[in-house]
């Protein structure tokens, strides 16, 4: 790997480890560890470099692979990242404005899914360091994310069949039921993630 390209991955473990932090931010606050508005003045602050990461990586990333058959793939994983910064984002800043912050059954669970996946990203993308001796341990980390998001689909389908049954307003019931898909949605945008960064983890092997 040239010079240029290793700086450019460095880059890119920082960026996903950024959205990683995000989903942690998340967790924290859905389970009632943090202060939702501490979690959301955190999140923004950390969702504003992230934005700045991504541009500076789209950047490089003209520069670095241009003509080279990895950058396709490069910018639709630079999408499904923005996309998953994005929707946690907006699972928080929903969170913040629920008349009940009171979470039903299954929202913790499937926020603890959201953010394994978004770890899982992060640890793949740590092997982009050497590429070539880690392309077996990236594959066992796609696998794992492909599970977390058949396991999401899975507690998404009875959280909101419990939501609906529980007697709750239909605010809250609206509220949460929102929330809920949103987590799920981090799950299945994760497997997006996977698939382009196995082709170019794969790619760099070779």
């Amino acid at each position: 790997m040239k010079a240029k390209e290793e700086k450019y991955f460095e880059l890119l473990r920082q960026h996903t480890e950024e959205i990683t932090a995000a989903g942690d931010i998340c967790l924290c606050a859905l389970s009632g560890k943090n202060d939702r508005e501490d979690a959301w003045k955190e999140m923004r602050d950390l969702f504003r470099n992230g934005q700045k990461s991504s541009e500076r990586l789209e950047e490089r990333a003209d520069r670095i692979f241009h003509g080279q058959d990895c950058r396709g793939d490069i910018t639709r994983l630079l999408e499904g990242l923005q996309q998953a910064a994005g929707q946690v984002r907006k699972i928080l800043a929903d969170f913040r404005l629920c008349s009940d912050a009171e979470a039903p059954a299954g929202a913790e669970v499937l926020a603890e899914i959201a953010s394994a996946s978004l770890g899982e990203i992060s640890k793949i993308a740590g092997y982009t360091s050497d590429i070539k001796g880690n392309a077996m341990k990236a594959t066992a980390r796609c696998m794992k994310v492909l599970n977390y998001a058949e396991r999401a689909e899975s507690e998404y389908g009875e959280a909101a069949r419990r939501l609906v049954l529980s007697g709750r307003d239909p605010v809250y019931i609206m509220q949460w039921k929102c929330i809920l898909e949103g987590l799920e949605s981090v799950a299945d945008i994760c497997t997006d993630i996977i698939y382009a960064m196995q082709r170019v983890v794969f790619k760099g092997a070779q």
